[in-house]
């Protein structure tokens, strides 16, 4: 997995002045699992993309602009 590939994730927490604590609690995700996540060391569940996108209001064709490139 590339180290870097939610950098745009990352940038959209700054943006929405959230930090990553925040917003696990919005995802309904520990903490410590989203912030591997975030770093690359696991992947994220379909699930867990959903519950993320739905609390950073990201519209569902804006979905692979922010998990897959």
């Amino acid at each position: 997995m590339v180290k870097n590939q939610f950098l745009k994730i990352k940038a959209l927490l700054v943006e929405k002045q959230l930090r990553q604590e925040q917003l696990a609690n919005l995802a309904k995700m520990d903490k410590t699992t989203l912030n591997r996540k975030l770093n690359g060391h696991t992947e994220f569940t379909l699930t867990e993309i959903d519950k993320i996108s739905k609390a950073l209001d990201i519209e569902a064709m804006r979905i692979p602009h922010y998990f897959f490139n």
